[in-house]
């Protein structure tokens, strides 16, 4: 794990965190933060590891095709694209059903949704708001993140790095008596150092080689 720990390692399998008083006691703010790592994905097939961009720029110029399809017949450049379809599908790392979720879209950028509930008059009125990351999530490498609810915004953080893409909600958080799955959705990686708290947190403990980081709960 990133502190000599044992970070959970998930294939498409989701660990479930039975629901509790302390993970439904949340009001109008919320921070949901872990520590990530991606692997380069590796073909099932062919047992080589490549960068898909190095496979479609050799592609594109390739005269070993054989079909239109995925793979190229030149032994130096064989990548499955299926494979690495199976390894970046959607994936949830942290994932609250009906309150909220932090998850890994398919192009492997972060995207954190959250259910927010406010009356009015005796009606509650839902609302679900989104938030992505403006760049994929790098592989090979821990990625810290968080989303942060401060009551009226939704923000997300990569590695201490606030998003572009900000928006507002107000509003409680939805409350409901379901587990907290982690790493479920088809999540294939690694997730180290999960912490949900009821504040907004404003400061991280940002990439994995400072010497300053702020630990989260442990299994």
């Amino acid at each position: 794990g990133l502190w000599d720990t044992k970070a959970l390692q998930f294939k498409h399998f989701p660990v479930m965190v039975p629901d509790s008083k302390s993970l439904r006691n949340l009001q109008d703010k919320l921070t949901v933060e872990t520590w990530v790592y991606l692997k380069t994905p590796e073909c099932k097939n062919h047992k080589h590891k490549h960068c898909w961009q190095e496979y479609f720029e050799h592609r594109k110029e390739c005269k070993h095709k054989k079909n239109k399809h995925l793979q190229c017949s030149c032994p130096k450049k064989h990548f499955c694209l299926l494979c690495w379809l199976a390894q970046f599908q959607n994936g949830s790392l942290l994932n609250k059903l009906g309150s909220y979720e932090l998850e890994l879209t398919k192009d492997r950028k972060a995207r954190f949704v959250l259910h927010t509930e406010k009356k009015k008059g005796w009606l509650p009125i839902a609302k679900t708001t989104k938030v992505e990351s403006s760049q994929a999530i790098p592989l090979e490498t821990w990625v810290h993140l968080a989303a942060v609810y401060d009551g009226d915004k939704v923000t997300l953080y990569v590695d201490s790095v606030k998003q572009s893409e900000e928006k507002q909600t107000s509003g409680k958080v939805q409350s409901l008596p379901t587990p907290l799955l982690l790493g479920c959705e088809g999540f294939a990686g690694i997730l180290e150092e999960a912490r949900i708290s009821d504040i907004a947190r404003t400061s991280f403990g940002g990439n994995s080689e400072d010497t300053i980081v702020t630990q989260t709960i442990r299994r």
